[in-house]
């Protein structure tokens, strides 16, 4: 049969008032099953921001360096800050990472700080399990303590924001930007197939 339809409420509040395995006192983790779906997110994030900074590389950097219209910040320096908030991330979780800052680095250097990051992210997603994810992590900028599974996928979620950003300000400037789809990098970069 047909699954009973969810009430308005719940639907509202983003509640799927799913029953908990186990004991009726069991605590069930929402992270459990989901670490290779974060590692793959880390992955295609990483090469996506990588690629998005070799194209701005290859732009030059008159293009990149100043603000075009209706952006807050020069193309450079929206990717310096998206690639600044993985970095801080990184220690808030108490993972290992890179010891260069992207205040202090060109395009080129952030490109390879952000491959460095990735792979800093994919280590410590090796090494965790969904209790990891469930413990509790303070941001100090939000004021406001989030599980690291919370705070793992605002990375992903605002670097993502920002290649958008950057992308449109490149196209509207006329550079060409990189295919940055999640599918793209699943089936070319992990998968290893052959472009169709």
């Amino acid at each position: 049969p047909a699954p009973p339809l969810r009430r308005c409420a719940d639907v509202r509040s983003g509640s799927s008032r799913r029953p908990r395995r186990g004991s009726a006192g069991a605590r069930h983790s929402r992270y459990a099953g989901t670490m290779q779906f974060l590692t793959d997110g880390f992955r295609h994030s990483a090469w996506a921001t990588s690629a998005l900074l070799d194209a701005c590389i290859q732009a030059g950097p008159q293009k990149v360096s100043e603000a075009s219209e209706g952006m807050y910040q020069p193309v450079e320096e929206i990717l310096r800050h998206a690639v600044t908030v993985e970095h801080n991330y990184l220690r808030l979780l108490g993972a290992d990472r890179p010891e260069a800052h992207p205040k202090t680095l060109d395009a080129a250097g952030l490109l390879a700080l952000q491959e460095a990051i990735g792979e800093a992210y994919a280590r410590f997603l090796q090494r965790a399990d969904a209790a990891a994810l469930d413990r509790t992590v303070h941001i100090s900028w939000f004021k406001a303590d989030v599980s690291a599974g919370d705070a793992l996928l605002q990375v992903l979620i605002h670097s993502a924001e920002h290649r958008a950003d950057v992308a449109f300000a490149l196209n509207r400037r006329g550079v060409k930007t990189p295919h940055m789809d999640y599918v793209v990098w699943a089936l070319k970069v992990r998968d290893g197939r052959p472009e169709s």
